[in-house]
């Protein structure tokens, strides 16, 4: 349905599916910048910059890009974005898990994990963004075929 209303656009508008896909890309780079920026001001240490860099776009069709955290360079993004519940952590390669509270090293077979709050990092960046795409795509289709041939 999108895809339709996109090409709908594109021949109110005049714009080939070519320049129409290039101002998604514009789009989707605004907001892939965002996410990047939003990660910091939610307070998620990334001193590697594993994180950032795991964020990506591809085409996934002709007018069509989907933006993602790419698991494999950073596979603990869905926990930031969702949280997690209260869980049990055990050892699993070594015979202690070591951890420090304080000035304290503590050393235990199994701990139990209070949950992590959900930071929502994309779902920030597309609300903080939103209005912009929108205003964006209506300007385009605010155009109609009578405004085409006058201008």
């Amino acid at each position: 349905m999108a895809i339709q209303n996109i090409e709908i656009i594109g021949r109110f508008t005049g714009l080939t599916n070519e320049q129409l896909y290039a101002i998604l890309e514009e789009e989707a780079k605004g907001l892939v910048r965002d996410l990047k920026a939003s990660i910091s001001r939610v307070g998620i240490r990334d001193s590697a910059n594993r994180l950032s860099d795991s964020i990506k776009y591809e085409k996934t069709g002709d007018l069509e890009i989907r933006i993602f955290a790419d698991e494999e360079d950073a596979p603990y993004f869905k926990y930031l974005e969702y949280g997690t519940r209260p869980h049990e952590i055990k050892t699993r390669y070594r015979q202690a898990l070591k951890f420090n509270i304080g000035e304290d090293t503590i050393f235990a077979k199994k701990v139990m994990h209070p949950g992590t709050k959900a930071y929502a990092p994309f779902e920030t960046a597309v609300e903080r963004n939103r209005e912009g795409i929108i205003k964006r795509v209506q300007s385009l289709s605010d155009l109609t075929p009578e405004q085409e041939d006058t201008e």
